[in-house]
């Protein structure tokens, strides 16, 4: 049993094996982290193009409920990625 403990040879095997768990899942974590803000940022674009095209729409007619309106058609007509299906509707007021 003594040389058993004494013998170091494969510990590089057992301590990669070990170490490559909190490694693939920190990759992991980064992965997910970055394509959750991409996406975040995209809607949040489209969001703004939607919020300034309804500005300049209501600037335009004077219409409050059309703009508002044309508003949330812009949004969901620039908002094609699966991600803008898994977010709530934008609720765009003058």
């Amino acid at each position: 049993m003594k040389k058993f403990f004494e013998n170091t040879r494969g510990n590089i095997a057992v301590t990669f094996a070990v170490a490559l768990v909190p490694i693939v899942a920190a990759a992991g974590a980064a992965f997910d982290y970055t394509r959750l803000t991409q996406n975040k940022s995209i809607v949040q674009e489209v969001l703004d193009a939607a919020t300034m095209a309804t500005a300049v729409h209501y600037q335009q007619n004077g219409d409050k409920n059309d703009a508002e309106s044309y508003g949330k058609d812009m949004f969901d007509a620039q908002c094609h990625l699966p991600v803008c299906s898994q977010v709530k509707k934008p609720s765009i007021k003058i």
